[in-house]
């Protein structure tokens, strides 16, 4: 197997015949392919300088018969083989990223424009609280007034006045999730139904 730092190797490559080989180590049934999956994503992201790796385990879970004759060829021999089906298995999740970014980045303009038109008649400053939390929503599937505190150094009234501006804007929805017996009143938390949309549709495409 190629150490992970050698750098006179195609990063691709390094990775597709690394997970190979630490698959043949013993199988994968026994939880060694999500450990693999994790060194791909690892040596990529390390390799090709990525603030984020492309969603490689969740392309080679949507081809398990490809996955697994792919192993099969590698362990026979056939490694260019191999190494040309996770090569191109790489490629359509960068370009499943790529196409995830812009939908978020369209999304995002379609928030600045929903909370532009609720603040034309209620003097929403440029640099509001909901401006800001706006920030966030890339980053987080579901927001709560503590979690946007924290992240935004504000206190918990001011976290939740804005998010509950967001909502009465429509970029946000408000939920509570049902309540265990025994425990208090869960924190009201928030979804963005356009985020969760993409990333189920992301998950299709892939």
């Amino acid at each position: 197997m190629p150490p992970p730092h050698r750098i006179d190797l195609v990063a691709v490559a390094t990775a597709a015949i690394a997970h190979a080989q630490f698959e043949v180590i013993h199988p994968f049934v026994d939880g060694n392919g999500r450990i693999g999956r994790v060194l791909v994503s690892w040596m990529l992201t390390r390799r090709l300088r990525l603030l984020t790796p492309p969603p490689v385990s969740v392309r080679l879970a949507g081809d398990v018969g490809g996955y697994t004759s792919g192993l099969a060829r590698y362990r026979s021999g056939e490694t260019c083989a191999w190494v040309a089906w996770f090569a191109d298995a790489v490629s359509g999740a960068g370009r499943a990223q790529r196409q995830l970014v812009d939908d978020v980045e369209r999304v995002r303009v379609g928030w600045e424009e929903k909370l532009a038109s609720y603040g034309k008649s209620r003097a929403l400053r440029s640099d509001a609280g909901a401006r800001r939390v706006l920030e966030l929503l890339p980053r987080h599937l579901v927001l709560s007034a503590p979690v946007v505190a924290k992240a935004l150094g504000v206190s918990r009234p001011a976290a939740g006045a804005a998010l509950r501006t967001l909502a009465d804007a429509g970029v946000l929805t408000p939920y509570r999730p049902a309540v265990p017996s025994g425990r208090g009143r869960p924190a009201q938390r928030y979804v963005s139904e356009e985020l969760l949309g993409l990333a189920g549709s992301s998950a299709l495409r892939h």
